[in-house]
């Protein structure tokens, strides 16, 4: 799913920090936490001597010293106004994203995107939860109020659900799916497809302390649930009273 850039935005830093698990930095500056853009710290690497800014979560600080949590690049992308981007990850108010024309990646700010789509991201972020809908036994549409776990713009969304749960069961035999939520008279639905995902490192990165008492328990202690993606294919929009597909 792409979205608009809004405004023209230069990068002019040609040396952006990168980081990899385990480096450490010397940690600087930390951006207004009352600003648009909070929790972003001005580090220097120790590795490379580059500066930049660096997601809060990303360190692990200890006085002056950060150690990276993970790979991390400050690189930004040039843009220009009417530029179509694909968001794939969203820290702190900015966007790594996906040029498609030119396959180039970095960082866009928030400030910088527009149009519809990157509305309904804006959207989806004020909502807790959102209509998933499966495909029953008769083959009606199932429809189930779920607390979004984890978004990645409108691309791909994450639930978690009992193991037991017969939305388990309806996703194992079809696939099919649609998300819809609304804010404001606003509203946006989606279509594309669910699969179980089995893999441990995604399971612990969504998992949100508090969702515990919500699912039964294995012999170990361990919740018996089940983490839900849906890859968007498809979406619509109603917005400032007219109807548009993305």
């Amino acid at each position: 799913m792409t979205v608009t850039v809004f405004s023209d935005y230069a990068n002019d830093d040609p040396n952006p920090i990168e980081l990899q698990v385990g480096d450490t930095v010397q940690v600087g500056e930390e951006s207004n936490p009352n600003g648009p853009y909070p929790n972003w710290i001005f580090c220097t690497s120790d590795r490379t001597g580059y500066q930049g800014w660096v997601a809060k979560h990303v360190l692990a600080v200890e006085g002056s010293v950060g150690k990276a949590l993970d790979d991390y690049t400050s690189k930004e992308m040039t843009v220009a106004a009417g530029d179509e981007v694909q968001p794939l990850r969203e820290l702190n108010g900015w966007y790594w994203c996906l040029r498609p024309k030119d396959g180039e990646t970095g960082w866009v700010a928030k400030d910088n995107l527009g149009g519809k789509a990157y509305r309904a991201v804006q959207l989806l972020e004020k909502c807790d939860s959102v209509q998933l809908a499966a495909i029953n036994w008769q083959g009606y549409p199932r429809v189930c109020e779920m607390e979004r776990v984890k978004s990645v713009g409108l691309s791909e969304l994450f639930f978690t659900t009992p193991a037991v749960s017969a939305k388990v069961a309806y996703y194992m035999k079809n696939k099919k799916a649609g998300v819809s939520y609304c804010f404001g008279g606003d509203s946006v639905s989606l279509v594309g497809s669910v699969e179980i995902v089995r893999d441990m490192e995604t399971k612990k990165e969504v998992w949100q302390n508090g969702h515990e008492h919500r699912f039964a328990t294995n012999n170990d202690g361990t919740p018996k649930y089940c983490l839900l993606k849906f890859t968007t294919a498809g979406a619509s929009v109603f917005m400032d009273g007219k109807k548009e597909t993305l």
